[in-house]
């Protein structure tokens, strides 16, 4: 589900009505470029573990490349885009910490009837680049369950999660189960591909600057 367009644009998402884990016979995407390994950054068809590169990924102006052939998948050409931005001076959060919390760290308290915003310093226009802010569900094993994404251009200093959207991600979570997750601050970048066959692929790279545990109030 999506509200608006372009930026200051919000998306909700049930985790548990993605495909799943449907098996292909053969596939692989490799992410290069940046600080990734020469032979780039790996994923095959139907691994079970995620892939993982100790280090960082990339560095400011940095360009990343993704190629990906199989998964029953058309063929697509290889993308080269812009690096996220690696860093980010995030600068208050509402609802705030709880008192006495480290306001960088501590755990929030969320209500259904709360907006939440976020605001961070302007990088210069040469970086310039969106900001994802993400409030997440999660259940008795950390899992994810479900998800809001809000968009705010880097230049704009702050984003907004809209009570209507903390609301509808709320009442995703059963009425006598805790409401539990995570609240991230990502800078984000996207390139949408559309293939034959109605395909449309996201590509998706993102590098996260802030993180907060939060607790939910019906």
């Amino acid at each position: 589900f999506r509200d608006g367009d372009g930026e200051g644009t919000c998306y909700y998402e049930n985790y548990g009505y993605r495909l799943g884990q449907p098996h292909v016979e053969s596939g692989v995407a490799i992410w290069t470029g940046g600080k990734l390994p020469e032979a780039g950054l790996q994923v095959l068809a139907n691994q079970t573990e995620p892939t993982k590169h100790e280090g960082a990924g990339w560095g400011p102006d940095d360009t990343l490349t993704f190629d990906v052939s199989g998964f029953a998948m058309p063929r697509l050409q290889t993308v080269t885009m812009n690096a996220p931005r690696t860093e980010l001076a995030v600068g208050t959060i509402t609802p705030a910490a709880s008192e006495g919390a480290a306001a960088d760290t501590g755990e929030l308290s969320i209500k259904a009837t709360d907006d939440v915003g976020v605001t961070w310093t302007p990088p210069e226009a040469s970086a310039a680049t969106r900001v994802m802010v993400t409030l997440e569900t999660e259940d008795e094993q950390g899992e994810p369950l479900s998800g809001v994404r809000c968009f705010g251009h880097s230049a704009s200093g702050s984003a907004v999660i809209p009570s209507k959207w903390v609301a509808r991600l709320f009442s995703s979570v059963e009425a006598e189960k805790p409401i539990k997750g995570r609240l991230g601050v990502s800078s984000h970048r996207q390139i949408t591909y559309h293939a034959r066959g109605n395909w449309t692929v996201y590509i998706v790279a993102t590098n996260l600057h802030r993180e907060h545990a939060f607790t939910g109030v019906r």
